[in-house]
């Protein structure tokens, strides 16, 4: 691991986009359920990874608010 950045969507903590040592792929670390199948993703743009992040989350929620 060469860097770090926290991934919050809404204010709620949801991973980790790791930057690996050979300095071009990001990895995600799921620690939200809803984005559990990103867990280990690993893609050269982090921009996608944030994005596939934040929708995963934001289609979860709102999937939860529909069965509530």
């Amino acid at each position: 691991m060469y860097e770090s950045h926290t991934l919050e969507v809404d204010g709620v903590f949801v991973g980790t986009i790791i930057l690996e040592t050979d300095r071009e792929k990001h990895r995600f670390h799921a620690v939200h359920e809803s984005v559990r199948p990103l867990h280990n993703q690993s893609l050269q743009d982090r921009h996608e990874l944030v994005r596939q992040a934040e929708s995963r989350f934001r289609r979860s929620r709102q999937l939860r608010s529909l069965h509530a």
